[in-house]
């Protein structure tokens, strides 16, 4: 387990996203902290998402449009997060976060464990202040994650 101190992640002041190579996390000095390595395992956090009662579907999704997506896309450094909507079969119109990362690599600079945060990841949240506190109240009156499970990729040419 990485022990950060407060000074340490505050330092990190710049990233760098490649699809080939990864994230590179920099520190003031151009030095790096942490990179995904290429080959590392691609992994996909699914959380299935519940609408609260009375809250009208096409209300939700012009949220997430207008609000939550232009505040939460690529907030996260190595992780793109969207909401999609079952279209056919039997998740037809359920909601669920796909949190697509970079590798389990990133994953665990951000989360360690299932419910453990890391300083770095609390700097992402902090950065984005105010706007960030407001689409999540907006999301948690709106919706609630009932499940979600990481899935990392099996193979890789």
């Amino acid at each position: 387990m990485r022990v950060l101190s407060a000074a340490f992640v505050l330092a990190v002041t710049a990233v760098a996203v490649n699809a080939t190579t990864g994230v590179a996390l920099f520190d003031g000095s151009d030095n790096v902290i942490e990179e995904n390595r290429p080959g590392d395992q691609r992994l996909l956090g699914l959380h299935h998402v519940a609408l609260k009662d009375g809250v009208n579907p096409d209300d939700f999704e012009r949220f997430i449009i207008e609000e939550w997506n232009p505040v939460m896309n690529g907030r996260i450094p190595g992780v793109d997060l969207m909401i999609v909507k079952g279209e056919r079969n039997a998740k037809d119109g359920e909601y669920m976060i796909v949190y697509d990362v970079q590798s389990k690599n990133v994953r665990d600079w951000y989360w360690p464990s299932s419910d453990q945060s890391t300083p770095a990841n609390d700097l992402v949240w902090e950065r984005c202040g105010e706007v960030c506190s407001e689409v999540g109240a907006k999301f948690d009156s709106m919706a609630e994650v009932t499940n979600w499970s990481d899935y990392v990729e099996v193979a890789r040419d």
